[in-house]
């Protein structure tokens, strides 16, 4: 919820698709509880945030899509062009995925480092890299990497 006004603020976008990773391990199969691993869906979440939004209300948003995911979220995208919405139509995705050594140039978009910018990916991956003097040694050099990337 947090994610998605801090999202609204600095892209200037009010009105926007997010999605978001979820288990789907019960519904996939009689016998998930036997695989290794999970099973993950997404769910596409289209959200506006207006200047009166708060986030009581976008939580209410978010319960009420989630009460939606049984129905697979690439089925839903499949379904999207078909109601008019372009291939692009889910852009964000929510995820913690910022820790993950070597992958963060296609977690993140040239656009997360121009709209954030070096000090704005610092605090980012300082984030994702703890706290205390360690995580912000580790956070600088992850936001130095997810700069290059800018």
């Amino acid at each position: 919820m947090v994610f998605a006004a801090v999202l609204a603020r600095a892209t200037g976008d009010r009105a926007f698709r997010l999605t978001l990773p979820g288990f789907f391990r019960t519904l996939v199969m009689r016998d998930a509880s036997r695989l290794v691993g999970d099973c993950t869906n997404i769910l596409p979440l289209g959200l506006r945030v207006g200047p009166g939004a708060t986030l009581a209300g976008l939580a209410r948003e978010i319960a009420e899509a989630l009460s939606h995911q049984a129905c697979p979220g690439v089925a839903v995208l499949r379904e999207m062009p078909r109601g008019g919405q372009g291939a692009d139509s889910a852009p964000v995705v929510f995820t913690s995925g910022l820790d993950l050594d070597g992958a963060q140039r296609q977690l993140l978009s040239p656009r997360v480092g121009r709209l954030f910018g070096r000090a704005g990916l610092e605090r980012l991956a300082g984030a994702a890299g703890g706290a205390g003097r360690a995580g912000g040694r580790a956070g600088r050099r992850r936001a130095a990497e997810l700069g290059s990337a800018a």
